[in-house]
């Protein structure tokens, strides 16, 4: 697969730049977006696949990590510089954040609550009342804590 040539990503950029609203004008904003593209785009290919998904799916100009993104969401075609981007949405990133915290929790408070059983183990029989009550609170604010 021929890597494209200056001229052929220059009318793709040109393309891009009359179909995809709010993309920049201007001689140097638009010389700074070819040299992205030409980073990019390691075949034709990739560069016509990389201006028919922008014009036919960026509802706004939303800066070169939106045609990475295209490239890193894309099953055939990767960035040729290697640089990729997070494709996820600011909502998904912040899911999976805190459904990572959440599974921290979880895990120490287990661990937490086997290390209470183990003491409460070898406790004298007496004391064992205490230690169950314990066991109990720190259950219940576990189960509080994840719903």
């Amino acid at each position: 697969m021929p890597k494209p040539s200056h001229d052929e990503i220059s009318r793709s950029v040109t393309r891009m730049s009359v179909l995809v609203p709010f993309f920049p004008q201007g001689d140097i904003a638009v010389a700074e977006i070819i040299s992205h593209v030409e980073a990019m785009c390691g075949s034709r290919e990739a560069l016509e696949y990389l201006t028919n998904t922008a014009i036919n799916t960026l509802e706004r100009w939303g800066g070169v990590q939106c045609l990475r993104q295209i490239l890193t969401q894309s099953t055939k075609f990767r960035c040729a510089d290697g640089i990729a981007v997070d494709s996820r949405t600011r909502e998904e990133k912040l899911a999976a954040a805190e459904h990572a915290h959440q599974e921290r929790e979880s895990i120490e408070t287990s661990k937490r609550i086997a290390e209470l059983k183990h003491q409460r183990a070898l406790m004298p029989p007496e004391e064992r009342r205490e230690a169950d009550k314990l066991l109990d609170d720190v259950a219940r604010a576990a189960l509080k804590r994840l719903n």
